[in-house]
């Protein structure tokens, strides 16, 4: 009857254990993929401000040859051959 008694306890210490164990790596397990969520998260703010920036480059690379171009289109406007042009172009 003790032994039966103590087995009981034993058993019951073990179940007590192991409800600990399972409940602190549940846990674990969710302040693990709590830190890859944050990882992920910061990753794509660093991509999405990368491409935000490679399209500020590629506006201002557009707006300079738009601008390159509107001022040929002027000069070829203002000047009566190309001659006169091209000297016009090549002053500084």
């Amino acid at each position: 009857m003790k032994f039966a008694r103590k087995e009981s306890v034993a058993d019951e210490k073990e179940k007590a254990d192991m409800k600990e164990f399972t409940k602190a790596s549940k846990l674990y397990n969710e302040k693990l993929a709590q830190e890859k969520r944050d990882a992920r998260a910061r990753e794509k703010e660093e991509r999405d401000w990368l491409k935000a920036e490679k399209a500020k480059e590629v506006a201002e690379r557009k707006a300079e040859r738009e601008r390159a171009k509107s001022k040929l289109a002027t000069i070829r406007k203002l000047c009566k051959t190309p001659l006169q042009a091209s000297a016009r172009l090549h002053r500084k």
